[in-house]
């Protein structure tokens, strides 16, 4: 599947980089964002208050615009990634802050993980589970979406837990597994191929014969038929 096709949600979580890889948001930026948003109120009304109080409280406000202003600043600025890097097909962890700090390191060998599907019970909501992350989703497809680029385009091991939980179903083949099933279909074609050249020249051919004498004689009623009318008619006629 192509980045293109994905579902907008899905973009919002699968994110490009300036190098053109694909980055996947960890639990941890998605609560510092969320933490960064909320720092925004208190921020907001300690420089409201600071207009309406004036010089009476005017220190303790500007701190507290201070203080929310930076935190929030921070924390929307804070980056925790995994990146997948298809020319090596490795896993890296990128950490930043804003474009500041930036560091990156090795999880591991893209085969290596593993992508599972699951749905709670609870709510219905669709759980993917990826690296020791976990992403909840609203709809299927979204979820399907999300899993099926994975596993296409990164060689990742992928698997469902929803049609016979807690056992785990492989799904989406990925490209190593659909060669190594190409190849066994091939031989598999090439055998039954083999087989039936053997067996060619032991087969006994049997002429069926496509029309009996009995259908003959069935299709020649009309011509007769007609025949005669045309005789009779002829001597009607002379009469």
């Amino acid at each position: 599947m192509e980045y293109e096709r994905l579902p907008p949600r899905i973009k919002k979580v699968l994110k490009t980089t300036q190098n053109g890889d694909v980055a996947l948001p960890l639990n941890t930026e998605i609560t510092c964002k969320v933490a960064g948003i909320l720092c925004l109120i208190p921020s907001i009304i300690s420089v409201l208050m600071l207009v309406v109080a004036g010089n009476s409280s005017s220190l303790f406000f500007i701190l507290g615009a201070l203080v929310f202003s930076l935190a929030s600043f921070l924390l929307l600025g804070k980056r925790k990634r995994f990146v997948f890097d298809k020319q090596s097909l490795q896993l890296n962890l990128v950490m930043s802050i804003w474009q500041w700090g930036h560091k990156q390191q090795v999880v591991g060998k893209l085969t290596e993980f593993e992508c599972v599907i699951s749905r709670l019970e609870n709510s219905g909501d669709y759980l993917v589970k990826f690296a020791g992350e976990q992403y909840h989703l609203k709809r299927r497809e979204e979820a399907f979406a999300m899993v099926e680029f994975i596993a296409t385009n990164y060689s990742i091991k992928c698997a469902e837990t929803i049609s016979d939980w807690p056992n785990k179903k492989a799904i989406f083949q990925t490209p190593v597994e659909h060669e190594h099933e190409y190849e066994k279909e091939q031989q598999s074609q090439q055998s039954v191929e083999n087989n039936d050249l053997s067996n060619l020249g032991q087969t006994s051919f049997e002429i069926i014969k496509i029309w009996s004498l009995r259908s003959l004689l069935t299709l020649s009623i009309p011509f007769w038929v007609f025949t005669a009318l045309a005789g009779f008619m002829q001597i009607w006629r002379q009469w």
